[in-house]
């Protein structure tokens, strides 16, 4: 559900101003506002703000904020941190505006480096990667309110969570495929507000579909072009690109066939009484798997030390259209189960029903 934005903004037209009276600041973590002198922003404090194109750098030139990286506090979950909009280009012919929130290092994290996080899909918000795996609180489906996760890569360093490309979550524009030079525009922008992380150590992180080969179907991944576009443009940026981390990657026949596709059916066996298929389905599941070629690959194939490279199936990096298994489970699943979730296959809507009721 996206946000109304006309309740979350707060306008602030005069030099220097700072709101804290915020009535949609929690409690449990203490997020600091942002201090601008340009007369149409607005002060954030888990709103929402809006900052003209252009306007960053002049804010920073003509009144900067007191700021410094102080260790966020680990009890609580919280520190402070920074939320907000941020323009994708300081032309101002270009309105798209990506939206962040950027927590400094934790008490025993690294000073020198800074994290950045997106979520998959596309279009993901990656507020689900902050509030439910690696931010600094867990907000978790059925919780009443946040607890403390103990694993938040904070520990480890600066982590800036954001919501790329234009239109995924909180952020504002038309969405556009071709997203590494905004995303490097974007970053130029949160240099010139957050000006001492310039110099640091830059690892672009994410999950899922961060690993899909966009913009440019010649790499092999959406990192590897942002990255190599940081890395062949070395003056665009002041950091230091030091590699990519991307979980539960999608990259095309890796992503598709070989995490997807062929684990598919010995899945099913495995957890054979979640599923509750009747034989007439699994013997179809098991006689598609063997015509495909999946019965086997991983075993055969998926050893250390490696054989080799992985070999195609067929004459493509993509799966035939008879050999779509994973869609034929997941549909046939949602038959038995309407509630069924694919990250979570234990889950019945009764059981949904009573993670609410008992928070």
């Amino acid at each position: 559900m996206r946000a109304n934005y006309s309740e979350l903004q707060y306008p602030c037209g005069y030099a220097g101003c700072q709101r804290r009276d915020n009535p949609l600041k929690s409690s449990f973590f203490d997020l600091a506002d942002i201090s601008l002198t340009e007369s149409n922003t607005f002060c954030t404090a888990f709103t929402i703000s809006r900052i003209p194109a252009g306007s960053a750098c002049q804010a920073q030139s003509e009144a900067k904020p007191s700021r410094t990286l102080r260790p966020t506090a680990r009890s609580g979950g919280g520190g402070r941190s920074w939320a907000v909009l941020l323009p994708i280009s300081n032309n101002s012919n270009k309105t798209g505006q990506l939206f962040f929130w950027f927590f400094p290092p934790g008490p025993e994290a690294s000073l020198d480096d800074l994290i950045f996080w997106t979520n998959g899909a596309p279009g993901c918000s990656s507020l689900e990667g902050l509030l439910q795996e690696n931010g600094p609180f867990s907000w978790s489906y059925g919780q009443a309110k946040p607890t403390v996760n103990e694993n938040s890569w904070t520990n480890l360093s600066s982590v800036l969570w954001v919501e790329q490309p234009v239109g995924a979550g909180f952020s504002q524009g038309t969405p556009n495929i071709e997203n590494e030079d905004q995303l490097v525009g974007f970053l130029q922008q949160f240099l010139d507000v957050f000006s001492e992380l310039k110099g640091k150590k830059l690892w672009l992180t994410g999950e899922s579909y961060a690993g899909t080969y966009i913009p440019d179907p010649k790499q092999d991944s959406q990192f590897v072009d942002i990255a190599n576009h940081i890395y062949e443009n070395p003056t665009l940026l002041d950091l230091s690109l030091r590699g990519m981390w991307i979980g539960d990657r999608t990259i095309t026949f890796v992503g598709d066939v070989v995490q997807e596709e062929i684990p598919a059916v010995d899945f099913v066996h495995k957890y054979q009484g979640l599923f509750s298929f009747n034989q007439t389905f699994l013997d179809y599941l098991d006689q598609t798997a063997t015509a495909c070629n999946y019965t086997n690959y991983l075993s055969t194939y998926m050893t250390y030390p490696p054989n080799g490279l992985l070999p195609l199936l067929g004459d493509s990096v993509e799966f035939a259209d008879r050999c779509d298994v994973w869609d034929d489970i997941f549909y046939a699943a949602l038959i038995i189960n309407p509630a069924f979730n694919i990250y979570r296959i234990w889950d019945t809507a009764s059981s949904e029903a009573s993670s609410i009721n008992a928070s």
